[in-house]
């Protein structure tokens, strides 16, 4: 699968025939332990008081949004292989596990994985890196304690999708669809799919249709955003930082240019160089232009991974820190430490060293590739009655389609529960759906309590019908 090369003898094979060594292994490790170095009490990364246990401290503080924080470093642990169910196999296995839990725990009912004492409108992008660290750690442990939190994350991103098929900062309706979050957003639907969790085939396939808007014809350039009722609202000063996140993206929904674009963008790209040291308008956030450009640059492979890969270890391997309580870490000059912070920054050097093997090469293929085709077909019960409490009422319904012709045990009582907190003209087909199954006292109690008064019309008269067709059938 997607994650299969993190693991065991296949990795060190990965890494050296993909270009890494003992060099940048060691800077892995040596990272992987500055972040273990540095968990909070809590589980979680990222504070402007951050817990250093050595003299001289780290000199920058961190980013205050811990739940960001806590999902990249978790994703530079998966990506060396490291899982919370790694028991005395690895002593950072209750490392990433007091991290888990602690995403765990920021999940609001919604679904949404936020840091509650922070918000700045960026809640989505927040939500896409937690979504992608569960996904991730799903897909390496099959973990079934795992699977109505992601379950509910996924349904999450699927709900605040816009009618441009791309995301937006904030959650509401804005038809605004951002490049940059939507690239985030498809590597943790990919991740999620990888974890056996169904997204909807139309989610996938708007996510694909933003991303051809937003290529700008002939250049091969990126654009920022998508307005209501714009094509496109240009490159907006974004330059190459966003251009390697948007062709990412791509890559991971199966999309590809012309050859002569591609070409282009190559070069474009190429040019960037990766850096962790300036920024200018072209290049405004060298560390997360060249954490993305690495992801493309892998998935494209050939000669141009080849160049890329070398100027990378010339950049990383001599500006990890190697004494006092920074050893392992990173610094960066201008916004990106800034906005950052020191533990964003280490992981995100670290999964760039990972690349060798922490995802197999998935260039060229077709969408289809990786979309399961339906909504659910072939899902378990267990999985179908937790799709009842999705936010998006598309995925509901097509979970209450399926589960009206299971007569299986809870099932029913599932569907009655979902259509007595359902405010939607959903109601009425989950009360409709209940007739579906045998007649008993429980059931037409539970049945009558849709009759009342108070209750909509509608919805009365698909009880009344269930309740006659029992009666006639004594």
């Amino acid at each position: 699968g997607l994650l299969s090369g993190r693991g065991g003898a296949g990795r060190g094979d990965l890494l050296r025939r993909n270009g890494g060594g003992a060099d940048t292994e060691r800077a892995v490790v040596d990272g992987l332990d500055w972040l273990a170095r540095h968990q909070s009490p809590d589980g979680s990364w990222g504070s402007r008081t951050p817990s250093c246990p050595q003299r001289p401290a780290c000199s920058v503080p961190d980013c205050d949004n811990t739940v960001a924080s806590t999902a990249f470093a978790l994703l530079a642990f998966a990506g060396h292989g490291v899982t919370h169910m790694d028991g005395g196999e690895s002593a950072w296995a209750p490392v990433v596990d007091r991290g888990l839990r602690f995403l765990l725990k920021s999940q609001r009912e919604s679904g949404l994985l936020v840091t509650a004492a922070w918000s700045t409108g960026s809640d989505m992008y927040v939500h896409a890196a937690a979504t992608l660290a569960i996904a991730e750690l799903s897909a390496m442990t099959q973990d079934p304690r795992l699977r109505r939190p992601l379950l509910k994350a996924v349904d999450y991103i699927v709900s605040r999708q816009q009618s441009c098929g791309g995301w937006d900062y904030q959650e509401g309706v804005t038809g605004r669809g951002d490049a940059s979050i939507g690239a985030l957003v498809v590597q943790a639907i990919r991740a999620a799919r990888a974890a056996g969790v169904v997204v909807p085939r139309k989610c996938w396939e708007e996510a694909c249709r933003f991303y051809e808007t937003v290529l700008i014809p002939g250049t091969g350039q990126i654009a920022y955003h998508v307005n209501p009722g714009r094509t496109w609202a240009g490159v907006s000063g974004a330059g190459r930082s966003l251009d390697a996140a948007g062709h990412f993206a791509r890559r991971c929904l199966g999309l590809r240019e012309p050859a002569h674009v591609q070409d282009r963008v190559d070069a474009h790209l190429q040019r960037g160089f990766p850096a962790l040291t300036y920024g200018n308008r072209e290049n405004g956030h060298p560390v997360y232009f060249t954490y993305y450009a690495t992801l493309y640059f892998f998935s494209e492979g050939g000669s141009p991974w080849t160049r890329w890969n070398a100027r990378l270890k010339e950049e990383l391997l001599p500006a990890q820190a190697r004494a006092g309580c920074a050893r392992g870490s990173w610094d960066a000059a201008g916004t990106d430490m800034q906005s950052y912070g020191r533990a964003i920054l280490t992981a995100f050097c670290v999964l760039n060293l990972e690349i060798y093997y922490r995802y197999l090469p998935s260039s060229g293929q077709d969408p289809a590739a990786y979309a399961r085709l339906g909504d659910g077909d072939g899902d378990d019960t267990e999985f179908l009655i937790a799709r009842l409490e999705s936010p998006a009422m598309d995925i509901r319904r097509a979970a209450a389609k399926r589960l009206e012709k299971r007569d299986e045990a809870g099932v029913f009582e599932a569907l009655a529960d979902a259509a007595a907190r359902e405010k939607t003209s959903l109601r009425e087909l989950l009360v409709r759906s209940l007739g579906n199954f045998a007649e008993s006292p429980d059931r037409r109690d539970r049945l009558m309590r849709f009759c009342g008064e108070g209750e909509r019309e509608a919805v009365r008269r698909e009880a009344e019908q269930v309740l006659d067709r029992w009666l006639r059938k004594e």
